[in-house]
């Protein structure tokens, strides 16, 4: 039952991104940093503390050579991913074209783990990150004028020039 829940909750939160990147895409915004940021931090004190947390959750649907590589390299795989999820979060702060570099980097990354078993296990897999991938999507689709700190300390006042739809 846990399980399910998590599950159903995940997809929830999915869709609310969904949402948000359609009707209130700062606050879209600030959310996929927030969340590339924490899953950045995440893998990095993880891998560094518990790898064993990655052997035990490996779901890889590519076969057993994908298996036997990650097993091998899980360090190294796993801080370039959390180096690339910081990277997306620090695009996803800034203004203009690198909000759309940067949530094009989420989407890849979100379609890019749609196969594959992670430490929260279903709550993350298909069909959460496919949702999630195209709220990111959508963010691709607006120019930000301004840099997320700026909307921030704004109180994310919906000005009409902060944000263009391309």
């Amino acid at each position: 039952m846990p399980d399910k829940l998590l599950f159903d909750g995940s997809i929830a939160i999915a869709l609310l991104m969904v949402v948000l990147s359609w009707r209130w895409k700062s606050a879209a915004r600030a959310l996929y940093a927030l969340l590339f940021l924490a899953a950045g931090i995440f893998n990095l004190v993880t891998v560094f503390t518990r790898m064993d947390e990655y052997a035990l959750s490996e779901r890889l649907a590519y076969g057993s050579w994908a298996q036997r590589f990650f097993l091998h390299h899980t360090t190294a795989i796993v801080v370039a991913i959390a180096i690339g999820e910081l990277l997306v979060a620090v695009l996803m702060t800034l203004r203009n074209w690198p909000v759309t570099v940067g949530s094009l980097g989420a989407v890849l990354f979100l379609l890019g783990i749609v196969p594959l078993g992670t430490p929260l296990g279903t709550a993350a897999g298909f069909p959460v990150s496919a949702i999630l991938a195209f709220g990111a999507l959508l963010l691709m689709t607006t120019t930000f004028a301004s840099t997320l700190w700026a909307e921030i300390g704004s109180g994310f006042w919906h000005h009409p020039r902060a944000h263009t739809v391309s």
